[in-house]
């Protein structure tokens, strides 16, 4: 996940940026303030809800970047931000054959647009609230070209488009949609408004706000949130030299852990990268939780990069 930068200047609009508010209603943000414990974790989820709808609707063509734009109203709690996108392959994303979607657009499957054609819902936001979160029960091509049809519970159906179906139907997108929208759970908080230009697009209310999806104990299948990366320091007990689970120390305890830093197990592969016993690495784990087919909790932990490396202290020779 991107880290989250917070901006006192107006950022310059590119083809590349798009800008788009959020902003949360209720008693406790009347005087224009909001509790940290709220609004950091709903912040974290927009921004995991951005960087998986551009992973799965461009691939590797494009990295993005989510910015909060410092610009605060009284009486609300409006969160101004600043969609980046940066193209990894410009040539490359710009092949009709791609279908590569830019910042506009990719917000348009993301929040919505203002366009509101009866019978037609464009937008994972709007699709979440019109279902409440639930998790389709079959999804199936529509009667109209690039159409999509969403079934769930009593034969209840929705048309949409073929982005907007594929990312509702991603069980992480579904969760951090739900995180994004957790404060309206709590007392204090009744409403949380998405909007491009200052303009409304969609409101959710408390009644609107589904819940995490689990995967069912005998499936043994993964969470589809794993929750953010988060850094720390670990010592190598045991590495896997040919790739996959290695065996960390972080201080305290002993774990497991799949190492998809493939850059680091090359240069370990070719030995231009060493390290010896005492040495401590700075890792980025993210850890998910699943059932196994016994209804048991698991937890499955991924190195996903290896930033940097301390060596450990070495002892002197006590004579020349």
């Amino acid at each position: 996940m991107e880290e989250i930068i917070v901006t006192s200047e107006p950022a310059a609009e590119t083809l590349a940026s798009e800008t788009f508010q959020l902003a949360y209603g209720g008693t406790d943000v009347a005087r224009g303030s909001m509790s940290v414990r709220e609004l950091a974790p709903a912040l974290s989820a927009l921004d995991d809800l951005i960087e998986r709808s551009n992973e799965l609707l461009n691939g590797e063509n494009s990295r993005v970047e989510l910015r909060v734009l410092a610009d605060f109203e009284y009486e609300s709690f409006d969160v101004n931000f600043l969609l980046h996108q940066v193209l990894v392959d410009p040539a490359a994303a710009m092949l009709p054959t791609l279908g590569m979607l830019n910042a506009k657009q990719l917000l348009d499957v993301v929040v919505g647009t203002y366009d509101k054609a009866k019978g037609f819902v464009s937008g994972v936001a709007k699709i979440y609230k019109i279902l409440h979160g639930q998790k389709p029960k079959e999804i199936r091509n529509g009667d109209i070209k690039d159409t999509r049809i969403i079934v769930i519970g009593d034969n209840n159906t929705i048309v949409t488009d073929v982005n907007s179906a594929k990312l509702y139907n991603d069980d992480r997108v579904r969760n951090v949609l739900t995180r994004t929208a957790q404060p309206l759970t709590r007392s204090g908080y009744d409403s949380m408004k998405l909007k491009r230009n200052n303009e409304i697009i969609e409101t959710l209310q408390t009644g609107d706000v589904g819940t995490l999806y689990l995967p069912d104990v005998n499936s043994g299948e993964f969470t589809g949130d794993g929750g953010a990366p988060r850094e720390l320091w670990v010592k190598v007990v045991k590495p896997n030299f040919e790739g996959g689970r290695w065996c960390f120390h972080d201080g305290s305890n002993k774990f497991g852990a799949d190492l998809e830093d493939t850059d680091f197990q090359a240069k370990v592969n070719r030995r231009d990268q060493g390290f010896y016993k005492g040495d401590t690495f700075l890792v980025r784990l993210r850890s998910i939780q699943h059932h196994d087919k016994n209804g048991n909790l698991n937890t499955r932990n991924i190195v996903e990069k290896v930033l940097d490396q301390r060596e450990g202290p070495r002892q002197q020779k006590l004579l020349p």
